[in-house]
């Protein structure tokens, strides 16, 4: 038996659309920040928006694992777009905020997007 061509499915199909649509997400971001993955960007995104997010919360939204998300939210601070330190309230849990340069390198690609670049 001869197994189907994969790429007559429709998984296929839309896998393809997704992975297009990535590269053009990353080649807009690349103009702004060429240390910056679409993921990273996502993650930037969604933070500025709900900064009171739990990191699980926030893995969740960005779609990620916890430990994912802890590896890239450490990516972000050793770049200087983000700073975690202690919660308030819950010393077991952290608190995440853009820095001005995180916010700076949002504006940008916020900005490159909105052209349509």
């Amino acid at each position: 038996m001869k197994p189907d061509n994969p790429t007559q499915t429709v998984l296929y199909t839309l896998e393809q659309a997704i992975k297009a649509y990535r590269r053009l997400c990353q080649q807009n971001i690349d103009h702004v920040a060429a240390n910056l993955t679409v993921d990273q960007a996502l993650t930037l995104v969604v933070l500025n928006k709900f900064p009171e997010l739990s990191q699980q919360q926030l893995a969740e939204l960005v779609f990620k694992d916890k430990a994912s998300l802890t590896r890239m939210l450490e990516l972000l601070v050793q770049k200087g777009f983000v700073v975690r330190a202690m919660h308030a309230s819950d010393r077991r849990k952290f608190s995440l905020t853009l820095t001005r340069q995180g916010q700076q390198l949002l504006g940008s690609v916020n900005s490159r997007a909105t052209r349509g670049q």
